[in-house]
């Protein structure tokens, strides 16, 4: 397999996208959702954080915030 992602082009906005995806694959798709879960129950985003780092994923409480605000309505 190349690598090749089928990108998408809005006709209303013009910008691109790749279809089925809510973000870049900086980090793993499960590992945003498992954040933004662990956040809308109350946890700290420094709870979030120490725990996402259980999972091998190094994240910043700013970013966590950010997930929180940008997907928690999608997820």
């Amino acid at each position: 397999m190349s690598g090749k992602k089928q990108m998408g082009l809005c006709i209303s906005c013009g910008k691109k996208f790749t279809p089925g995806k809510l973000w870049k694959a900086r980090f793993k798709e499960e590992d945003v959702k498992a954040a933004v879960k662990f956040y809308s129950k109350g946890m700290s985003a420094a709870e979030v954080k120490e725990k996402m780092k259980h999972r091998d994923v190094i994240v910043s409480r700013w970013t966590i915030i950010k997930w929180y605000n940008k997907y928690a309505g999608k997820i």
